[in-house]
């Protein structure tokens, strides 16, 4: 049996449509009694699989689109409505929940569509090339961010004096459009070589039959869309995949390294931090397989099918076509899994979900906030200890300096003795308030189990007397995130 393969982009994998040139005997008079439904089923294949296996792949892609769906707008919502989740780690979480959001909307409710009805395509050929741009960049755009993400991670924790420099929301938001746009550039190609055509003919008259129309890369243009696969596996999957691995083992060693550091140092919650470091560690092993489980097989499915030879066999036939239902499947629970990863398993995102959800009931803050607000506090208590003394006076103090100037006048060495003991007093509340901003920002780390070093860099932030302490601990306080939140 000689099949023909085409590529079909009513999903973002390309699919196989058989067309049947065994030779007939009495050529196209075999067909000549053959109505046009007969024709296409010998020359397509069926419109639809059995109804079993067409049920369960419906029901499987209704719980993928209503599970990614909720959770990806719900991430978004909660960073939206939560400024202290508006940092650049969670702007990064906010594209990557947008894009699983466009191609669950823009893909999977057409792959469900072609499940249930193969051929003929009904939504016309602007729909047909818009759903090959949209679906496309969409997905290019996931794994950049994804990327892009990791690299805040890995900078976040394994350079974190770096990540306090040059952790900035506005250049996030650069390197956002910036994924976008080669996005959409580099999927131009696909919308360029969609179109919608007929695929089969009338073997009597000539015309094509309408109910062959399909959304398809022309065969024409394969040979030339084959470098764009090639290219889109490389850029897309097999560099992506090979940064996030180097990039998640330097995460992985540096977590352990600190977590013996503080084994070795603190003795009472050492078992705690790495008892931290293990969940943390298997997080992102479970962050690379998912990546790797959910593209592999539809990169796999792409070129399979583009390298084929011509002549299939029928064992071939059905291999390609469980390959194509299970690479469609795993693609879409790549958007469905994304915010479970990366935001779901963070405690701080599920106080900020909590915190939403309960908007409406009252305006009580969370933990984390009511943490930064803590130690905020004792930040400017701290900076108060250090300011003039004229700034610390109590009520009655005035009587008692009045007191002790005239004590001086009688004995020069009471001044010196009186000085040297409020310079004493004055450093031991130093002491005490930077203890406290101290066991503030310890709370914080181990509620919230951050790696990260931003928050402990507030305790060692020059801040003068003449320095506003409102404006300066915001600024720190807007770029605290915790990337190892996963």
């Amino acid at each position: 049996m000689n099949l023909s393969v085409t590529a079909n982009l009513s999903s973002v994998h390309i699919h196989w449509t058989p067309t049947d040139t065994t030779p007939t005997p009495g050529g196209t008079m075999a067909y000549a009694n053959m109505t046009d439904d007969e024709y296409l089923l010998l020359k397509m294949g069926p419109r639809r699989k059995d109804m079993l296996s067409v049920v369960c792949l419906l029901v499987i892609y209704s719980f993928i689109f209503v599970t990614g769906i909720v959770g990806n707008v719900c991430t978004a919502i909660v960073i939206v409505r939560n400024r202290y989740m508006q940092t650049t780690t969670d702007y990064y979480l906010c594209s990557l929940a947008i894009s699983d959001i466009l191609i669950l909307v823009s893909c999977l409710p057409f792959e469900a569509y072609s499940i249930w009805q193969a051929y003929p395509f009904s939504f016309g050929e602007i729909f047909c090339i818009g759903k090959a741009l949209l679906t496309e960049m969409t997905s290019y755009a996931s794994v950049l961010t994804i990327t892009a993400f990791t690299v805040e991670r890995y900078i976040a924790i394994c350079h974190p004096l770096m990540s306090h420099k040059i952790a900035d929301l506005r250049r996030s938001v650069i390197i956002i459009i910036c994924i976008w746009t080669i996005s959409f550039i580099i999927a131009l190609p696909y919308p360029i070589h969609t179109r919608t055509l007929f695929y089969e003919y009338s073997p009597t008259t000539g015309k094509p039959l309408q109910q062959s129309l399909v959304c398809n890369i022309p065969p024409q243009w394969i040979s030339e869309m084959t470098i764009m696969f090639q290219i889109s596996t490389f850029l897309f999957f097999i560099v992506p995949m090979t940064a996030i691995i180097i990039l998640y083992v330097l995460i992985a060693i540096t977590l352990r390294r600190t977590a013996l550091n503080r084994a070795n140092s603190e003795e009472s919650t050492g078992g705690h931090h790495s008892s931290h470091t293990r969940r943390v560690v298997r997080m992102l092993v479970a962050v690379v397989v998912a990546f790797f489980f959910c593209w592999a097989p539809f990169h796999t499915q792409r070129l399979y099918t583009i390298y084929h030879a011509k002549q299939w066999t029928p064992h071939e036939m059905e291999v390609q076509s469980h390959l194509f239902y299970i690479s469609g499947v795993l693609y879409f629970v790549g958007s469905t899994v994304n915010p479970f990863l990366y935001n779901v398993m963070c405690k701080r995102y599920r106080e900020a979900f909590k915190e939403t959800l309960c908007c409406c009931f009252g305006h009580r803050k969370s933990k984390y906030q009511r943490s930064l607000i803590y130690y905020y506090n004792n930040m400017k208590s701290t900076v108060r200890s250090h300011s003039s003394p004229e700034d610390d006076k109590q009520p009655g103090q005035t009587d008692l300096n009045n007191s002790d100037s005239r004590n001086s006048k009688r004995d020069p060495n009471y001044s010196r003795t009186t000085k040297l003991l409020s310079n004493s007093v004055k450093a031991r509340e130093a002491r005490q308030n930077e203890q406290k901003v101290a066991r503030a920002v310890t709370y914080a780390d181990n509620e919230y189990h951050s790696e990260n070093e931003d928050v402990k860099l507030l305790t060692y932030l020059p801040l003068n007397k003449a320095e506003n302490v409102d404006t300066v601990v915001p600024a720190v306080k807007s770029n605290i995130h915790s990337p190892t939140c996963l």
